[in-house]
């Protein structure tokens, strides 16, 4: 008993041993002024200026990227501007290439349309002398007049749909541009230089002369105007009548 009595004596001891060690364990608060937390406050301070160095050195590689992608946009944008220039440019000269395809094509058109219509002017021509030597003296003979005039007439329409139209010749002052003079005659009954008859037609495609009429040119020094202007209404009442017809 009495060794066990010992036993926890000691025990007892120990434990005091032990709680006195970790009262004296506990740290006592932090001094600042001390050496060690004077160099730990600095060593914090210097982390901080390399932290700051850092950041300078990526804001300054940000800028010189930002400076980067400026003068590419500026480089884009130039290009930009060339490339509408060069569009602005390509629309132009197609637009140019356009018309011009457009007007030599009507150019080529009208050169067709031309020669085809000068080589059948003999059959306009034909006509027209079938025409002052028909004559109508039997009811088949006025049938035939009915249906050649139809023809006649349908012929006319075709080539002034395309641009034919005939020169006019009686009664107008003589125009060596369209007008070709094969006799000139005295008369009293027009004025001196005006076309008092037509031997044969002429006619003008879109504005061009394709062929000159042939006439006879009066030659008459004493007639007077009034004397001309009634000749020339005559003649265009004649040629009404004749185109309504």
């Amino acid at each position: 008993m009495i060794c066990r009595a010992e036993g926890e004596h000691d025990q007892t001891k120990v434990a005091e041993a032990e709680e006195a060690d970790s009262e004296e364990a506990v740290p006592e608060e932090a001094d600042e002024t001390t050496p060690a937390a004077m160099a730990a406050k600095f060593a914090g301070i210097e982390n901080k200026g390399l932290r700051a160095e850092l950041l300078e050195t990526e804001f300054a590689a940000l800028l010189a990227r930002v400076e980067v992608a400026e003068v590419a946009s500026a480089s884009a944008s130039a290009q930009n501007v060339t490339l509408k220039d060069q569009a602005l440019r390509l629309s132009a000269d197609f637009e140019n290439f356009r018309k011009r395809t457009l007007t030599e094509k009507a150019a080529l058109s009208d050169s067709a349309k031309f020669k085809t219509i000068e080589s059948l002017l003999p059959v306009i021509d034909n006509f027209e002398l079938a025409k002052g030597n028909l004559k109508v003296e039997t009811e088949e003979a006025l049938k035939t007049q009915a249906a050649y005039e139809q023809l006649y007439k349908q012929l006319v329409d075709i080539f002034r749909n395309l641009g034919l139209k005939v020169v006019a010749t009686v009664g107008e002052v003589f125009d060596p541009e369209v007008h070709d003079a094969i006799m000139q005659e005295p008369t009293a009954e027009f004025e001196d230089g005006v076309v008092m008859q037509e031997f044969r037609k002429g006619f003008t495609f879109n504005g061009s002369l394709l062929r000159a009429a042939m006439v006879k040119v009066a030659q008459n020094d004493d007639a007077t105007g009034a004397e001309v202007k009634k000749s020339a209404d005559e003649t265009e009442a004649a040629d009404d009548v004749e185109t309504s017809d």
